[in-house]
């Protein structure tokens, strides 16, 4: 009886107890997790984001004497030295903890030590071959609106004055710019260059307008600072700031707000990409207001983004070889040059350059009668772009000795703004600098709402055996442009 008893009250105790159990809250699985990455920017900082679950408090040891209670999902923690550290973190909800830990290795490089490296001579950067200087359209990257790179613009001569300057940060705050004998200058202020490299060392520096631009050449007054971008939101990784008159990367006018006719007092270039090449070359990606470009800087189309790839090469042996320039020899040919739009052109391709706004090569006569009772005629409506036109390039020189007068009839909108049409013609030899060789006939104020001819005589250059490029250019250019709408028909080579 006394055994039935006790096992009854045992039963009920195991009863009691379970049902306790089942009503009171279950323990939190507390589960304590974390991801940590070195900061790109910061060679003493870390990136710490907190991926825990259920715990209400944390207790972080940051592995070199100190701790912190931070509860943000994501926070950074700076060390004051270099080694390798293990970071613990205890995640608490009540009586329940976890615990997890992660090794972190701090190399102590600041960005500042990246670019200067740590010989007091300093750190050399040069003009990646490839990538170079390019001007970016802000709304696509990928859209390039102007390079000083392989592929496009500077004559190979150029190309390789430009890519042997030494651009050199030093760890002591100081830069020097070094142009190994040669320099490339803005056109606009000094002329034409005096030799296919460019301008040698020994020309004076003395500018069109008499302003003495010296410091735009070997030049090692310059200090550097490193500090916050502000300027283009992708840059996430600071702002390198040139100080000292003269100081900039690549061609002369890049680095500033404004277009300027002599060096600047201070340059800027923020940091878009940056990387440790180990045993291959170092990487400097940098954009920087384009100053000497067309648009200057306009906020509220946003800034020009002109792109700058610099590279540190770790031996002499990675610096790539000079360019050899392959010139295709055209022959010396009189032959038709033509397009009335009607029939198939003759010896024409027509390529639109810097953005036109419309060009359509099949339109309808807007106004047939006069002159032109042409059922189709080219239509074309004048952009923004500063320096929009149409193209195309022969596959021979002509011989203007005894053609040289081009002829046209265009109907111009009478609401265009400005009512000019230019025939230019131009060497491609010179590549993106064709512009360098060209000769220009203008005419302005052409007569609005009806059709007229125009002439563009090239009698004066009728001696030049170089030129295989034609260039129509409507509306005017740069700071003359307007924008409006041009129908022209019958071009042709007289």
């Amino acid at each position: 009886m006394k055994k039935s008893i006790l096992l009854l009250l045992v039963s009920i105790s195991l009863l009691i107890g379970c049902k306790k159990d089942d009503d009171g809250p279950p323990d939190p699985e507390v589960k304590s997790r974390f991801t940590v990455a070195n900061d790109e920017y910061d060679g003493f900082k870390v990136n710490i984001k907190n991926d825990s679950e259920e715990a209400l408090t944390y207790e972080w040891n940051f592995g070199d004497g100190n701790t912190g209670t931070q509860s943000d999902t994501a926070f950074s923690y700076t060390y004051s030295s270099t080694g390798t550290f293990t970071i613990t973190l205890v995640a608490i909800n009540g009586d329940v903890t976890d615990l997890s830990s992660k090794d972190v290795t701090i190399s102590g490089m600041t960005f500042q030590q990246f670019l200067g490296g740590d010989e007091a001579t300093g750190k050399i950067w040069r003009l990646e071959f490839d990538a170079g200087v390019v001007m970016l359209n802000p709304d696509n990257y990928n859209d390039w609106w102007y390079s000083w790179t392989k592929n496009h613009s500077l004559p190979v001569d150029l190309r390789n004055t430009i890519r042997h300057h030494q651009y050199i940060f030093k760890p002591d705050g100081s830069f020097e710019f070094k142009t190994e004998g040669w320099t490339l200058r803005p056109g606009a202020f000094f002329g034409e260059t005096p030799d296919p490299q460019g301008w040698p060392d020994a020309t004076s520096w003395i500018s069109l307008g008499g302003k003495d631009c010296s410091t735009w050449g070997n030049n090692s007054s310059l200090t550097y600072e490193i500090q916050n971008a502000s300027f283009y939101a992708d840059c996430d990784f600071g702002r390198i700031v040139l100080k000292g008159k003269g100081g900039h990367f690549g061609p002369m006018d890049t680095g500033t707000e404004l277009v300027v006719d002599e060096p600047a007092e201070e340059t800027f270039y923020e940091v878009y990409h940056y990387a440790d090449g180990g045993d291959q070359p170092d990487t400097l990606v940098l954009f920087t207001p384009w100053g000497g470009n067309e648009n200057g800087v306009d906020q509220a189309r946003g800034p020009q983004i002109g792109r700058i790839t610099l590279v540190a090469y770790k031996d002499v042996s990675q610096i790539p070889d000079d360019e050899i320039e392959v010139i295709v020899e055209k022959p010396l040919e009189t032959n038709d040059i033509s397009d009335n739009f009607d029939d198939e052109a003759v010896n024409i391709t027509w390529v639109e350059d810097n953005s036109p706004a419309l060009f359509d090569e099949n339109f309808d006569n807007p106004a047939s009668g006069g002159i032109n009772t042409s059922a189709k005629v080219a239509k074309y409506v004048r952009g923004t772009q500063d320096y929009a036109n149409i193209q195309f390039e022969l596959p021979f020189r002509m011989n203007l000795s005894t053609r040289n007068v081009f002829k046209m009839k265009v109907y111009v909108d009478a609401a265009t703004a400005v009512k000019t049409v230019a025939v230019k013609l131009q060497d491609s030899k010179m590549g993106g600098n064709a512009w360098q060789t060209q000769t220009e006939r203008k005419i302005q104020d052409v007569t609005d709402d009806s059709w007229v001819e125009l002439t563009f005589d090239f009698s004066e250059v009728a001696t030049n055996e170089n030129y295989d490029k034609i260039i129509v250019q409507f509306g005017d250019e740069g700071a003359n442009k307007g924008d409006g709408t041009f129908y022209f028909d019958d071009f042709a080579l007289e």
